[in-house]
């Protein structure tokens, strides 16, 4: 059954109408997270979600395309701000091969963050509905950070425990620099999750995904993890976007024989 949209409004704390007013729309707002809360389609989906839900620091996710690396910590996160529980959600997106056209798109940065992450956009919208999102980024609930100015920021929460999700899509493009300088910005209540596929890596052995993870690896460090989204079977898009992928495997296989 479809649901009706839910309208984001703003209460005043004053007066009991007011305190009635307030906590009936906070209960729309859960009540509309609990019916899409996300159902994972696989094992590696529910790993995914069991560390978000018991918010591993850093959080890297990497495999095909098609396998909900993005979607499933931008629609968990959105979920978790319509239930209260997270008071900010940031997303960057590395800048690198066509980002650089990202300076020649009108209005300020905000607007060309909300083009270059159109795609998880899209998700928080759906999840939260369109007004409530605009009503999100305008309290800068939701934020949308170009790299370059990250540092110096201490990306947590001291607002009574509430969490803070900073999500970096396409992260396989990151630098190994980058990479350092996103994780040293992380404080207290904070979650990073880092989604990409380190095998469309502009970077190549470059990539600071790639570095991170065999670094994590080689010191054991507990406060990561990773999960690889590495099996075929692993893709939930579409059976397009999996005979796709495949019949590219077949051919660098093919490649390398030849």
């Amino acid at each position: 059954m479809q649901q009706s949209p839910l309208k984001e409004k703003r209460f005043s704390n004053s007066g009991h109408d007011g305190r009635k007013g307030k906590e009936k729309f906070q209960t729309q707002r859960v009540e509309r997270a609990k019916a899409q809360a996300i159902v994972p389609m696989n094992e590696k989906q529910k790993e995914y979600l069991r560390a978000l839900e018991e918010q591993v620091p850093v959080i890297i996710a990497t495999g095909y395309a098609g396998t909900s690396k993005t979607y499933i910590p931008t629609r968990f996160a959105c979920n978790e701000y319509l239930s209260d529980r997270v008071y900010k959600i940031v997303f960057s997106r590395p800048a690198i091969s066509n980002s650089k056209s990202l300076g020649y798109f009108a209005g300020d940065k905000n607007e060309k963050m909300e083009i270059w992450l159109a795609p998880v956009l899209n998700v928080v919208k759906e999840t939260l509905t369109s007004e409530a999102t605009s009503i999100a980024i305008k309290h800068e609930d939701i934020l949308f950070y170009p790299l370059e100015i990250i540092k110096g920021l201490s990306l947590g929460s001291t607002k009574g425990g509430k969490h803070l999700y900073y999500i970096v899509d396409e992260a396989e493009d990151l630098s190994i620099e980058e990479i350092k300088k996103i994780i040293t910005r992380i404080g207290k209540n904070c979650t990073l999750v880092l989604a990409g596929d380190v095998t469309q890596s502009e970077l190549s052995e470059r990539s600071g995904l790639r570095w991170l993870i065999n670094h994590i690896n080689k010191y054991n460090l507990k406060k990561f993890t990773h999960i690889d989204f590495n099996n075929v079977n692993d893709i939930v898009r579409s059976d397009v976007v999996r005979e796709f992928i495949v019949s590219l495997e077949r051919e660098a296989k093919d490649a390398k024989k030849g």
